[in-house]
């Protein structure tokens, strides 16, 4: 793919779905400005010290409402996002999850591991 100065910058996003939040941003890859940027809490169930659970459902709207807040910011600004050229992903670490391959639902919530930092 190449582009001329004429052509508007490719953007990447970057999506980090945490135990506590999930991170959406937009950047200039030639410059590294941020130019669109979400963050929405997530909520964490803890049946028992020590463990923690998250809804699956739950997590996925955090992450499509943090796709629709930067899809928005940058169309205010008058960016297209049709520019957004590449997407990275990171999710939980230690968390385990299982979905029903019949119904496209989980069959329990997330279990993760609670970091000890």
């Amino acid at each position: 793919m190449s582009f001329t100065k004429m052509d508007p910058p490719p953007l990447v996003c970057g999506i980090d779905q945490g135990t506590s939040n999930t991170k959406v941003c937009v950047f200039d890859s030639n410059t590294g400005e941020v130019l669109a940027s979400s963050s929405i809490e997530t909520k964490r169930i803890e049946p028992n010290e020590g463990w923690t659970e998250m809804d699956p459902l739950y997590v996925l709207e955090t992450v499509v409402n943090g796709i629709e807040i930067v899809a928005q910011q940058l169309k205010d600004k008058n960016i297209s996002i049709k520019q957004v050229k590449c997407l990275g992903i990171t999710n939980q670490m230690l968390t385990f999850l299982s979905w029903s391959k019949k119904t496209g639902k989980p069959f329990y919530n997330a279990i993760g591991k609670i970091s000890q930092k």
